[in-house]
């Protein structure tokens, strides 16, 4: 696979998703904390997507990396809220 390629996968379709995701991440503050290297990533994917134009595509390569990021986000709130 060569670094670079892109999927059909654009900006403003994971705009709103990100959008309310962070959202979610600030209403929940007081139970899970927002410094965790975990959430972190997933607003600096935010900072990202931000950065961007709604018709830009997003790389293979970045497109893997922020669901691996927000499944390893999920897993750490998941054990959080499990203590």
């Amino acid at each position: 696979m060569r670094t670079g390629q892109t999927t059909e996968l654009l900006v403003s379709e994971i705009f709103t998703f990100f959008s309310e995701l962070i959202n979610c991440i600030n209403q929940c503050k007081n139970i899970i904390p927002i410094e965790h290297e975990e959430l972190q990533k997933l607003l600096q994917w935010m900072n990202f997507i931000r950065s961007k134009r709604a018709a830009d595509k997003i790389s293979l390569e970045d497109e893997k990396q922020i669901l691996l990021d927000v499944q390893i986000a999920y897993d750490k709130v998941n054990k959080l809220l499990n203590k």
